[in-house]
């Protein structure tokens, strides 16, 4: 009897000593690694709010920096109209840029939000699993409890089989409820893998849309030093065109007070253009094509002139009155249409010969009498529409602007 207690003491206690060692063993290591992971995802956690946060400050001083150039840029200007356009184009272009901006900040700030989700989902799983280690600390203990009563058992010799089998029975349940417990342990650790690679996928994706806001970001550096180059262009543009407007209005009183005719007028029109109306009874003799020597000398004074601006073109335009041209006059200009265009012909010839002025800005257009400013029907209307016009024409890149607007950008 009591040959076959001491075997049975040492029989169970081997099996049980083994079986504590193998299940407990593996768990220790198990903990032990999902420790050092949840570790591993706080020092992630902290890196990437830093990186947010370090984003965010950036993003701020970028906008910043945007809305005051474009206060400085929402001013009214008078520029050319290639520049109005570009300045307008770029300008659209920022927009675009502010709008792809805003949608990429937003699909970071969901991006850090369902990032924060998984990493709280990440903390739950954690607690359940250290839940469970004191769930299988618990039953530790209990299985040793469980093991003094069986020596204890043993030792008294005197415990029946009846017990003995009720003790294996508990011994069994309990074995049972730790298998289950590392089993749970096991489905908390796979739910903590698939978490981790969610967390991973969501990082990539933010590191994706991080270099998306790098660019969106380079690209709105770039368009605001392109407006900011505009606009000075702008400003530079405006500066020469009003010093180009007080220089032609010191020459156009040097040139009244010089030529002191009322046949002789100066006036600036819209779109940048000047116009000197001159009467054709002081240049040319009536039906003649020929300058008379006083037309010579105004001309020669409205030369000096136009000399001022030799940016400009220089339109010539000659117009006559109503009456028909006849007797041998018909043969050298059958119709009015010759006179005019040959009077505006002869006028850009002197300002080429005699004032020296460039030919390639010279143009001349013949209207014959079908542009009067006066009736026809007395002499001295008459005399009012045979005129030479001379028309100072706007630069190509100075057309104004002062209606442009520019967008709105909320």
């Amino acid at each position: 009897m009591l040959t076959g207690a001491v075997i049975y003491r040492v029989t169970v206690g081997a099996l049980v000593a083994s079986t504590t060692m193998t299940g407990w063993t593996a768990y220790y290591f198990e903990v032990d690694a999902a420790r050092q992971h949840r570790q591993k995802s706080a020092v992630m956690e902290t890196q990437l709010t830093r990186q947010i946060t370090a984003l965010q400050r950036r993003y701020d001083t970028i906008a910043q920096a945007r809305d005051a150039r474009q206060k400085a840029a929402s001013e009214p200007d008078n520029a050319g109209s290639r520049t109005e356009t570009e300045l307008v184009t770029r300008l659209a272009e920022r927009d675009d840029l502010n709008s792809r901006l805003g949608t990429a900040r937003t699909e970071q700030t969901r991006i850090a939000e369902e990032l924060q989700a998984m990493l709280r989902e990440r903390d739950r799983l954690v607690a359940q699993l250290d839940s469970a280690k004191g769930a299988q600390s618990d039953l530790r203990a209990e299985l040793k409890a469980n093991k003094r009563r069986i020596s204890a058992a043993v030792a008294e010799l005197e415990g029946s089989q009846q017990q003995r089998a009720s003790l294996r029975k508990r011994q069994q349940h309990l074995r049972a409820r730790l298998d289950a417990a590392i089993e749970n342990q096991s489905e908390l650790r796979a739910r903590l893998q698939a978490t981790k690679e969610r967390i991973d996928a969501k990082q990539s994706e933010l590191r994706a849309a991080k270099q998306t806001l790098g660019k969106l970001q380079s690209d709105l550096t770039d368009a605001t030093g392109r407006i900011a180059r505009l606009t000075a262009a702008v400003a530079r543009a405006r500066q020469a065109r009003q010093q180009e407007i007080e220089r032609f209005e010191q020459l156009k009183s040097a040139l009244e007070n010089k030529l002191r005719s009322q046949e002789i007028t100066i006036e600036r029109l819209r779109n940048d253009r000047t116009l000197i109306r001159v009467g054709g009874d002081i240049l040319f003799n009536l039906g003649s094509a020929e300058l008379k020597p006083n037309g010579a000398e105004a001309l020669r004074l409205i030369a000096e002139a136009l000399n001022e601006f030799p940016g400009r073109q220089i339109s010539l335009e000659g117009h006559t009155d109503s009456l028909t041209i006849g007797g041998a006059l018909s043969e050298i200009y059958p119709s009015n249409w010759e006179l005019s265009a040959a009077r505006a012909a002869r006028a850009a010839r002197f300002l080429q010969t005699e004032a020296g002025i460039d030919p390639r800005r010279l143009r001349v257009v013949g209207y014959s009498e079908y542009r009067p400013v006066a009736s026809n029907d007395e002499p001295a209307q008459q005399a009012r529409n045979r005129r030479i016009e001379i028309m100072l024409l706007p630069r190509a890149n100075n057309v104004s602007v002062e209606q442009a607007e520019l967008p709105h950008t909320p």
